[in-house]
């Protein structure tokens, strides 16, 4: 979590869906970050955010890449549909932010 920002109701329910759905917890941050905060993830999240499976799966580390079905389910079934899919979408999604 960014050290100065405040928990919110919000980020405290992403924080408990990324547990529920097994996302590799060296990834929670950088999708709170972005479902959250509108913060631009790393290269291999914003991978599966554009649906970019390719790029995804050449950029993730190991433990990344064993969890990818559990990102994927994650993003599909948790977050805003309208904040994933395309990397239209990732940059509108982004472009909202308050960073």
């Amino acid at each position: 979590m960014h050290p100065d920002l405040p928990p919110t109701d919000v980020e405290a329910e992403y924080r408990t869906r990324l547990h529920t759905y097994q996302v590799p917890a060296h990834l929670h941050e950088g999708l709170v970050a972005y479902f959250v905060y509108h913060r631009p993830p790393g290269s291999f999240l914003r991978a599966v955010l554009e649906n970019d499976l390719r790029h995804a799966v050449q950029r993730a580390d190991p433990a990344s890449l064993a969890g990818l079905s559990h990102v994927v389910a994650f993003v599909c079934d948790a977050t805003p549909a309208a904040s994933w899919g395309a990397p239209a979408s990732v940059r509108t999604w982004l472009a909202h932010g308050v960073c």
